[in-house]
């Protein structure tokens, strides 16, 4: 394993395995997620499996699979990186992994958007469908999930538009939902 220089959302240097449960995640965040087998805490024990940060065998692999990959050189990395969507209601998306590599002389950003007993929720269709069926948001407005979708899509995939709540191409139809706040806050 290669080491690789760590530091909190905040901006705090991450040592240890220590470290990373104190400093990577913010406090409201802390109290939901940090626990044994969650994202979060098995995100940071494999980084620091080692005693200290470094990149974990199987990025390495997978990187190393794919020409366009390969040959890749993690220099460092931000816990929890924060990227403001203008569709976000609600804070920001936070994409839990943000690396910085490098590749033949080129700067390249890695975002990984880490699950360990959670999902990605469920496709893009379900979850538009399900809006729709409930109409109405938890204060019983109307929901804006079909107007985030839409900005969603369209930041991600310029050509796909959303026509009377239909998602037009299956890639993005068959896509978990939250992968998409994902995809857009790497592109942006």
């Amino acid at each position: 394993m290669t080491s690789v220089q760590i530091q909190s959302y905040a901006g705090v240097p991450i040592r240890s395995f220590d470290d990373w449960e104190s400093h990577a995640l913010p406090p409201p965040r802390k109290e939901l997620h940090w626990k044994p087998d969650r994202s979060a805490c098995e995100l940071g024990r494999i980084w620091t499996a080692s005693g200290e940060p470094a990149v974990p065998r199987q990025l390495v692999q997978l990187l190393e699979s794919h020409e366009g990959t390969r040959g890749m050189g993690i220099l460092s990395g931000i816990t929890e990186r924060e990227t403001p969507l203008p569709s976000a209601t609600r804070g920001h998306a936070a994409t839990i992994w943000r690396l910085q590599a490098e590749q033949e002389g080129r700067v390249v950003t890695i975002c990984i958007e880490a699950k360990a007993d959670e999902s990605f929720g469920g496709t893009i269709t379900r979850e538009l469908s399900n809006a729709k069926k409930k109409g109405g948001n938890a204060k019983g407005g109307h929901t804006r999930f079909p107007e985030r979708l839409e900005w969603l899509v369209t930041h991600c995939w310029g050509f796909v538009r959303l026509t009377d709540g239909q998602v037009l191409a299956e890639v993005v139809a068959d896509l978990p939902y939250q992968l998409l706040p994902a995809i857009a806050g790497t592109t942006a």
